[in-house]
């Protein structure tokens, strides 16, 4: 569990469901997020939890019409 912990375990490991045919313009789009608590309650019926997105990125499939990704 990751809940206030002070040195959380990110794993590497991610599964996405791709199209059959791939083209130049597909791309991976990352959404990287904090997610705080409101109060000590939070997660309780009327309390809520606020998420703030601070980062995108952006990883390219194909670079020069081949496939790459290492």
């Amino acid at each position: 569990m990751a809940y206030h912990n002070r040195t959380p375990n990110f794993r590497d490991e991610i599964k996405v469901q791709l199209p059959l045919v791939l083209k130049a313009t597909h791309h991976f789009l990352f959404t990287f997020s904090h997610i705080s608590c409101k109060g000590s309650d939070a997660g309780k019926k009327g309390k809520k939890e606020v998420e703030t997105e601070v980062a995108y990125a952006f990883a390219r499939i194909f670079i020069h019409g081949k496939y790459e990704m290492n």
